[in-house]
């Protein structure tokens, strides 16, 4: 938790960002030398391109319309993420019957809500 005026220092948390993203980035370089699967290299990297998206998002965008990129942003890594599911699933990757219920809900409420909107 922030102490005293550290809250009410806009620049602060402008500064705060730009490390976190220059420390993901070197995260992200030094893991390209691990020998890791592609798959979860893959993963990470998507993970970090979405947190430097929201970034630059925060950074550079007036409140007005930050919602609204945000939402792209989502919709964006939702299907990145949905695309390797699929991978996931062709593969015969065994994957939790639980989750993949509330997967499966999530979908269906998304579809719901996306037949009703366009």
């Amino acid at each position: 938790m922030a102490s005293g005026d550290e809250t009410l220092r806009p620049q602060l948390m402008v500064d705060r960002m730009k490390k976190l993203k220059l420390s993901l980035e070197e995260i992200e370089k030094q893991l390209q030398h691990v020998q890791i699967p592609r798959e979860a290299l893959e993963d990470f990297k998507t993970a970090v391109d979405q947190t430097r998206m929201t970034v630059w998002g925060i950074l550079s965008t007036p409140d007005t319309d930050l919602l609204k990129l945000m939402a792209h942003f989502r919709i964006k890594h939702t299907i990145e993420m949905c695309n390797r599911i699929v991978v996931d699933i062709a593969s015969g990757l065994a994957l939790d019957p639980n989750q993949v219920r509330k997967f499966r809900a999530t979908l269906e409420d998304t579809l719901s809500q996306l037949r009703k909107a366009y």
